[in-house]
């Protein structure tokens, strides 16, 4: 089923997914570029789909539940602060953590 497995696999988990598919490609079983396009736009989908949930779920939820997902006032606050003064460095950092 190569691909059609992979890309929802590669939404949820892409790392590790990426790895696995590669090393099929280098066997032979999956077509290495094809593998290449489905694991970078499976990641472009999940971040989108993450950044919407948080994006639109995250001023529905209650002040306790904000709290229990370590999300305080507090915490946001610096956060948000932490984005606006270098947003793009955090998302490039966050994206080479993966390599490390």
């Amino acid at each position: 089923y190569g691909l059609v497995v992979l890309t929802p696999l590669a939404i949820v988990e892409g790392p590790i997914v990426t790895i696995i598919a590669a090393s099929l490609a280098g066997q032979g079983l999956l077509n290495l570029k094809a593998v290449f396009v489905c694991v970078v736009l499976a990641d472009l989908v999940g971040d989108s789909l993450l950044y919407a949930l948080g994006r639109g779920l995250l001023g529905r939820l209650s002040p306790p539940w904000r709290d229990r997902l370590g999300l305080s006032s507090d915490r946001m606050t610096t956060l948000v602060d932490a984005f606006h003064t270098s947003g793009a460095k955090l998302l490039v950092a966050g994206k080479w953590t993966h390599a490390a």
